[in-house]
């Protein structure tokens, strides 16, 4: 830990992961809603042939965007406060596995 670190108290570290939680939740929860939504169209305009040209290649390569915005906003957003080093995605996230940082009650 740096002087830094030492000055932020175990109070602000929980409060900031619960924000990285939160805005994770909603991110992934958007995500699925416009998946939801996008698939069905998508499904329509490769039904539709060529009636519809490129519009197909359009809707792929929004959702294809869509995820990669995702993984991206992933491995910014789900740090550690105190190290700023990446949490895995499973496993316990009660404690940081670099600093052992506590981030949960």
């Amino acid at each position: 830990m740096s002087e830094n670190d030492a000055d932020i108290s175990d109070e602000q570290i929980l409060d900031e992961f619960i924000i990285r939680r939160k805005r994770r939740s909603l991110t992934l929860g958007l995500f699925i809603l416009f998946l939801a939504l996008g698939l069905p169209c998508l499904m329509y305009f490769l039904d539709a042939g060529e009636a519809v040209g490129n519009a197909k290649y359009l809707g792929i390569l929004s959702i294809v965007f869509m995820f990669v915005c995702l993984v991206v906003f992933e491995f910014i957003n789900w740090r550690c406060p105190i190290c700023s080093r990446y949490l895995k995605l499973s496993g316990n996230t009660t404690f940081c596995p670099h600093c052992k940082t506590r981030l949960k009650y």
